[in-house]
């Protein structure tokens, strides 16, 4: 869908953060998708805290309140295979 919006000059923007969606956000050019709405998963969720099976938070913001890339192999997911361990059933 973003290829489609940027090829037709259509603005994009990405609700939902996550790693997925930063990625996405990512391939397109900011004439396409310029926003990215960290924070925004649901009321009462924190979005600072990272949840239990991964290491840190996938979109941590920066001293100037942005938000980059995770530059690390796959999708920048630091999993906590302790805790996967633990909790298989």
């Amino acid at each position: 869908m973003a290829s489609v919006c940027e090829a037709y000059g259509v603005k994009r923007e990405i609700h939902m953060s996550g790693f997925a969606n930063l990625q996405t956000l990512g391939t397109t050019s900011e004439d396409t998708c310029e926003y990215y709405e960290r924070g925004l998963v649901a009321p009462g969720v924190d979005c600072n805290t990272p949840p239990p099976y991964l290491e840190e938070i996938g979109d941590p913001l920066d001293i100037e309140g942005y938000v980059r890339l995770p530059q690390e192999q796959e999708m920048g997911y630091e999993i906590n295979w302790d805790y996967i361990q633990d909790n298989m059933t």
